[in-house]
């Protein structure tokens, strides 16, 4: 400390990297992905009947949405191992889900998409609702890009929900 009067106080204001929030994108991500889940549960309940696939791909979504929580908020639900294994079921779902929906848009049974004209195309592919397939395409595929990511981060390199939960347990 020094005695002249005119000099400014010093302080230290250096950020501490553990008060900022690195995983502010995936918090909104998660909640992004609930709100577009909640749609698709909606759909599946009031659609057509049940089919076996809506059911599994229900399930899978609801563990889906946990690990994203988990990831999002450092939260360690269940094992890692059960995130490894949960992400090719995932994986397989959504390949399963996307060719049925672009396999109803090459019949013609996609329901509202298709049947408004903007969702057809005048360059002699059959009427194949081309823009349809372009929105999922360019939309749903690099977000499931991104769920495939955090369920891998989740499953195989993030440490820190787990070790958190070890040193809660070890304070008990």
């Amino acid at each position: 400390m020094s005695n002249n009067p005119f000099e400014p106080p010093r302080a230290d204001i250096r950020i501490d990297e553990s008060a900022t929030d690195k995983r502010l994108g995936w918090k909104v991500f998660f909640l992004l992905m609930l709100i577009l889940n909640i749609f698709g549960f909606y759909s599946v309940f009031v659609g057509e009947a049940f089919q076996l696939m809506d059911i599994l791909g229900l399930l899978v979504y609801l563990f889906v949405l946990l690990a994203l929580f988990g990831y999002a908020f450092k939260k360690a639900f269940f094992t890692q191992g059960f995130w490894k294994v949960l992400l090719p079921i995932s994986l397989l779902v959504d390949i399963s889900s996307l060719f049925t929906d672009v396999s109803d848009v090459f019949q013609n049974e996609m329901g509202v998409f298709v049947d408004a004209p903007i969702f057809y195309t005048d360059l002699d592919l059959g009427g194949i609702g081309v823009i349809t397939i372009i929105i999922m395409f360019v939309i749903l595929v690099p977000i499931m890009l991104f769920q495939y990511l955090i369920l891998y981060r989740y499953g195989y390199t993030d440490r820190e929900p787990w070790n958190n939960q070890h040193e809660a347990d070890n304070k008990r």
